[in-house]
C-alpha cells in the first residue's frame, strides 16, 4: 500500500490547490469533525470520502492528509473529503455508519455535490470499514474503493449482507500475494453473492483506481433493487423502504444472504492489524490504534501459541479457526532479534448480529405497468415512485396490494392497501 500511496505522491500532478477547510457538525449529541478540499468546477462535482488507513494524530495530520490526495482529486475536478475521530480503526459499527451518513449529508448541504457519484475509498485498516459501509447503506455509494485491507472485521458484526454490497461496484487492490491469503474470504463472499473486482495487474496505481470510480455513477432510480436487513435503521433501499417487520411472513422463494462471521478465535491483545503478506515466522504486527495498551508494539512478530511455532500468516489462521473454547493461553512475541513470553487469553467473538433479518426484492415493470415485490419478514413498506411510473399496480408475494395513481411517497401494510405518506 506504501507503494501505492507513492505512486499517487509522484505522479506528476503540480497544480496547486489550497489548503484543505475544516467541517464540523453536531450527531447523536457529538461533534464531528472532517476536512474537506472543495472542487473548483463551476457545477456541481463528485465527491470522494476518504477513509484514513492509519493512525491520524490530530486534526493538522488529517488536514496533510487530504491535501497529499489533492494532487489526485483536483486536476479531475472532484471534491474530497477526510472524516477524522483521531483514530483509523477499522471498527465496523452502526454508530460510525450512521455518522458516516451525516457527514455525506452535511457535505451535499455545504458543496455542490453530484449525489450520483459519491465514491467512497479505504485502504489498510479502513478498508473494512468501506466493506461494511456499502452492506448497511448502498444507495448512497456510486462505486467504492479499497486498497488492501481486509473485509473480515465488517464480517465478524453478523451484519454484513452479500445482496446489499452487491448493488455498489466495488473495486478491492489487491496484491497477488494478498489475493493468495485472501482467497478463501473471498470465496465466501461470493458464495453469498458478492464478488467485488480485483485487478489483475501488479502495477495498478491510485490514478488508475481513481480513473475506475470516473466511471461509475448511482442510477438514481434503479428499476429493481434487492436489500437484506435486521435493522429498521438501515432498511433503505433505493426508492423502497422497509418500515415494519414481521418475521412470522415466511417466504422461502428468498435466501439469507448473511456472511456468517464463523467462530474464529482471537488474543485478548487489544486491537492489532497484521501483515497478510510478510514472511514467516509468525505474523507481523503492522497496525495498532493511538489509544493501544496492550503489550505488542510495530514490528513484532507473533511467533508461538501455547507452546507451538507459528509457521506464517496461513498457519496463524488456520490454528485461530480451529480454537473452540475461551481460555489462558501463552504467546511469545519476538521485538528487536529477543523473545518473550505474554500470558493472555482465546476469546470468542461476542457479537450477536441481528438474530432475524427481513429481505426485500422489488422490480418496476413496464410492459405490466407494475411494480412487483417479494419479501421476507416484511410487514410495513414505503415507496417513492416517479411519474414515469404512474399509473401502476403493486403486486406484493403474488397479490394485488393497490393501484396508485399519482407519484410520490405511498406507505403499504401487508395485507391492508396503501396510501400516501404523512407529510
Amino acid at each position: 500500500m506504501i507503494r501505492l500511496i507513492g505512486t499517487l505522491l509522484l505522479s506528476g500532478f503540480t497544480l496547486l490547490a489550497g489548503p484543505c477547510e475544516e467541517g464540523r457538525l453536531r450527531f447523536a449529541g457529538q461533534e464531528i469533525i472532517y476536512t474537506y478540499q472543495r472542487s473548483s468546477a463551476s457545477k456541481s462535482a463528485p465527491l470522494l470520502i476518504l477513509l484514513p488507513g492509519d493512525p491520524v494524530a490530530d486534526l493538522t495530520a488529517a488536514k496533510t492528509l487530504c491535501e497529499r490526495w489533492q494532487m489526485a482529486t483536483v486536476p479531475r475536478e472532484w471534491h474530497l473529503l477526510v472524516p477524522w475521530d483521531g483514530s483509523a480503526r477499522g471498527d465496523c459499527t452502526d454508530d460510525r455508519m450512521k455518522a458516516l451518513e451525516a457527514i455525506v449529508l452535511d457535505a451535499c448541504r455545504l458543496l455542490p455535490v453530484d449525489t450520483t457519484r459519491i465514491y467512497l475509498a479505504g485502504y489498510a485498516a479502513s478498508s473494512s470499514q468501506v466493506f461494511y459501509a456499502v452492506s448497511r447503506m448502498p444507495d448512497l455509494w456510486a462505486a467504492a474503493l479499497a486498497f488492501g485491507g481486509s473485509p473480515q472485521p465488517a464480517i465478524d458484526t453478523n451484519c454484513f449482507f452479500g445482496v446489499n454490497a452487491s448493488q455498489v461496484p466495488f473495486l478491492w487492490v489487491l496484491r497477488k500475494q494478498e489475493q493468495e491469503a485472501l482467497a478463501a474470504l473471498r470465496n465466501k463472499l461470493a458464495a453469498k453473492g458478492f464478488s467485488p473486482t480485483i485487478p489483475s495487474r501488479e502495477d495498478f496505481t491510485v490514478k488508475d483506481a481513481l480513473d475506475w470510480l470516473e466511471e461509475r455513477v448511482r442510477p438514481t432510480l434503479p428499476s429493481k433493487v434487492d436489500c437484506e436487513t435486521g435493522n429498521l435503521s438501515f432498511a433503505r433501499c433505493y426508492w423502497a423502504e422497509i418500515t415494519k417487520f414481521d418475521i412470522t411472513l415466511r417466504n422461502d422463494v428468498l435466501d439469507f444472504t448473511r456472511v456468517q462471521a464463523g467462530a474464529r478465535a482471537y488474543l485478548d491483545l487489544g486491537e492489532f492489524g497484521f501483515s497478510l503478506t510478510a514472511s514467516g515466522p509468525g505474523i507481523l504486527v503492522t497496525w495498532l490504534p493511538n489509544s493501544y495498551k496492550g503489550p505488542l508494539k510495530l514490528n513484532d512478530r507473533i511467533v508461538a501459541l501455547a507452546g507451538r511455532p507459528i509457521r506464517d500468516v496461513a498457519d496463524y489462521q488456520s490454528m485461530m479457526e480451529g480454537l473452540k473454547e475461551e481460555r489462558s493461553v501463552g504467546i511469545i512475541i519476538e521485538r528487536d532479534g529477543k523473545r518473550q513470553r505474554v500470558e493472555t487469553r482465546i476469546l470468542l467473538p461476542k457479537s450477536p448480529g441481528e438474530d432475524a433479518t427481513v429481505r426485500l426484492q422489488a422490480e418496476y415493470l413496464p410492459q405490466f405497468d407494475e411494480v412487483q415485490i417479494i419479501s421476507r419478514g416484511v410487514a410495513g413498506l414505503r415507496l417513492r415512485l416517479p411519474s414515469a411510473w404512474i399509473p401502476c399496480r403493486i403486486n406484493w408475494n403474488g397479490e394485488e396490494a393497490a393501484k396508485i395513481d399519482r407519484a410520490g411517497c405511498w406507505t403499504l401494510s401487508y395485507g391492508s392497501g396503501a396510501g400516501p405518506c404523512d407529510r
